[in-house]
């Protein structure tokens, strides 16, 4: 796991990090994020919630810096095959 600081998004295929339960994975096209984190109404919430959108902040700043493409990863449209037990 990296640290908040240290997480780049975008940056490489290899880094993540997680708050309390929620996971951020790297990747150069694209970074995951799953699982849940709670914000409770206390300073550990606020802390948490703090974390969660500095990282946020930090994405939308890297896709910010320039034009984008309207889609990545080469995603081709499902291939329709003829079911077998027919």
């Amino acid at each position: 796991m990296v640290d908040d600081v240290e997480f780049v998004p975008f940056a490489d295929a290899v880094a993540a990090m997680e708050i309390d339960g929620l996971k951020f994975e790297n990747g150069t096209d694209a970074v995951s994020v799953y699982g849940s984190v709670s914000f409770t109404r206390d300073a550990v919430g606020r802390e948490r919630l703090a974390r969660v959108l500095a990282v946020l902040d930090r994405m939308r700043a890297v896709m910010d810096e320039g034009a984008l493409p309207d889609t990545v990863g080469g995603e081709e449209a499902p291939r329709t095959v003829a079911n077998p037990f027919e």
